[in-house]
């Protein structure tokens, strides 16, 4: 359990700041201002607003009680009761 938690925490404390650094080098290091830089720019400044969607996701794919919780509502199959 503590190893879980564990790697779930360094998980949630390296994304955001993989993030961030892809950010700040993009604004530090871009001196022209191309079309394709300034759709990079626009793709990764909005990843910056998707980190808090991550951080569920995340908590989830990484603890096996919930992600078997997870992956067994999708493998439910519909049942049909006959009439």
């Amino acid at each position: 359990m503590v190893k879980s938690l564990t790697k779930t925490l360094i998980i949630l404390a390296i994304i955001p700041f993989l993030n961030q650094t892809f950010s700040v080098i993009l604004i530090f290091y871009s001196t022209t201002n191309t079309e394709l830089l300034n759709i990079i720019r626009l793709f990764s400044y909005s990843l910056l607003h998707f980190t808090p969607l991550f951080n569920p996701i995340i908590c989830i794919l990484t603890n096996k009680p919930y992600r078997n919780f997870i992956f067994n509502l999708f493998k439910k199959t519909s049942t049909i009761i006959p009439i």
